[in-house]
This record gives C-alpha cells, sequence and structure tokens, in this order.
C-alpha cells in the first residue's frame, strides 16, 4: 500500500523526497531498493510499482505458510495443556490428585512437571520463532540489477554492485543469445525466486509439525505422567 501510495504522489507531480515522507514508505523492509532507484536516478515510479506488485504477491505466499504453520503451533499449544488436562481428568475421574499436591511428593511432582512443561514450551518456542524469517526479499539481487541497469550504470558494474555470482552473467548470455529483453527475464527471474522461497516455507513449516514433536515429546509427555499418575497413586492411597 505504501508504495502504491508514492507511486500515486510522484506521478501527481509531488517531489520524491517530500512524496517518501507522505508515504511513509521508509518504514518498509524493501525500501533500500527504492532508495537505490532515486540515488542512481532509475525510474522510481516503475520501480515502486514493482515492489508494490512484488509485496502483494510475497503476502499471499505468506498466508499460505501461516497455513502450513497453523498445525504445529496448533499441537504445540495441545500438547503443553496435556499435563494439566491429565490432572484435571483425574480429579473428575474421583483420583483426587488435586488433594495430592498438598503433599511433599505431589508438590515435587507438580513442580517437575511445570519445569519440563516449560522447557519444552521454551524450546517449541524457539523453533517456531526461528522459523519466520520476515527480513528476507526474495529476489532481491534481480531487484538489485535491474534498478542498477535502468539508472544507467553498465552491465559489468551494475552485475558487480549486485553481487551476483554465475547465475546473472547465464542471464545476460540468454538475452543477448536468444533477443529476450534483460528486463523481462530478470522479472521472470524475480517470480521465481518468490516461488521457490514460498514453497520451501511452505516445505519447512510441514516438517516442523514433525520437529515440534521430539522436544514436545521429551517434555511434555513425561510431565504428564508425572502430574498424573504419582498424584493419582497418592490421592488414591490417601482414601
Amino acid at each position: 500500500m505504501k508504495f502504491e501510495r508514492f507511486a500515486a504522489l510522484v506521478t501527481s507531480g509531488v517531489p520524491v523526497t517530500q512524496a517518501v515522507e507522505l508515504s511513509d514508505v521508509e518504514s518498509e523492509a524493501e525500501f533500500p531498493l527504492l532508495k537505490l532507484a532515486i540515488q542512481t536516478g532509475a525510474p522510481v515510479v516503475p520501480t515502486a510499482q514493482s515492489l508494490a506488485r512484488h509485496q502483494e504477491n510475497l503476502r499471499a505466499f505468506q498466508r499460505e505458510v501461516e497455513q502450513a504453520q497453523a498445525m504445529p503451533r496448533a499441537t504445540r499449544k495441545l500438547m503443553l495443556w496435556l499435563p494439566l488436562f491429565g490432572l484435571a481428568l483425574g480429579e473428575l475421574m474421583g483420583f483426587g490428585p488435586f488433594g495430592a499436591l498438598g503433599t511433599t511428593p505431589g508438590l515435587l511432582s507438580f513442580l517437575g512437571a511445570i519445569g519440563l512443561t516449560y522447557v519444552g514450551g521454551s524450546i517449541t518456542q524457539r523453533m517456531l520463532e526461528k522459523s519466520r524469517d520476515h527480513q528476507v526479499i526474495p529476489g532481491e539481487h534481480w531487484f538489485r540489477l535491474g534498478i542498477l541497469l535502468s539508472g544507467g550504470l553498465p552491465l559489468s558494474q551494475a552485475l558487480e554492485q549486485s553481487k551476483f555470482d554465475q547465475r546473472g552473467s547465464e542471464l545476460i548470455d540468454l538475452a543477448l543469445s536468444t533477443g529476450a529483453s534483460l528486463s523481462t527475464l530478470i522479472s521472470a527471474q524475480q517470480q521465481i525466486e518468490l516461488a521457490d522461497y514460498a514453497a520451501s516455507q511452505i516445505a519447512s513449516a510441514k516438517e516442523l509439525a514433525v520437529k515440534l514433536l521430539i522436544p514436545l515429546g521429551l517434555t511434555t509427555l513425561p510431565a504428564f505422567l508425572i502430574l498424573t499418575v504419582f498424584p493419582m497413586l497418592i490421592g488414591i492411597g490417601n482414601k
């Protein structure tokens, strides 16, 4: 939305500097690319519109990633509540685990279960946070290359400043050998990298659902047993 607003302001005749302030586009992660276009003299309106489309596509892919992550998040939440659920179930069944928590063994089992649950929750929370990489701009190098070329920078310097490896040279060779538009090839490559990024994120989210079960299984399941079996045995013994 901010890149569209910036493009509309500039198209209406608002100076670029003022358009940046009015649109608050500086707060966007992709702003360095627009700033590069401003500094190099590249067309800022097409650049802003391209970044706006890129953001829209990225948001669509991110929604798919969030849907893929919904299962591991729900699994984690369910597993973390499992020990307390078992304790409440034992009370409803008449085993008296709540009363057993007032004894020293019962209190120790409760603290041990809470500690294990906390450890499992902390580990899985770090795993979830690590899976959310919001700083990545898929196709950023291709954006930089296109901006530098449209700003009039020589091809060799544009490739160097874009920090490209052999892939950039291969794309240039393809354009020269086929006569295809280099800007069109760069745009297509941006979409390919965006799709590859989204696919990898979705696959990682699905793998995360399995990986989360390891720390949860090693912490919450023992916590469930400690918080249900021991207090129940103590509660039955006190009857």
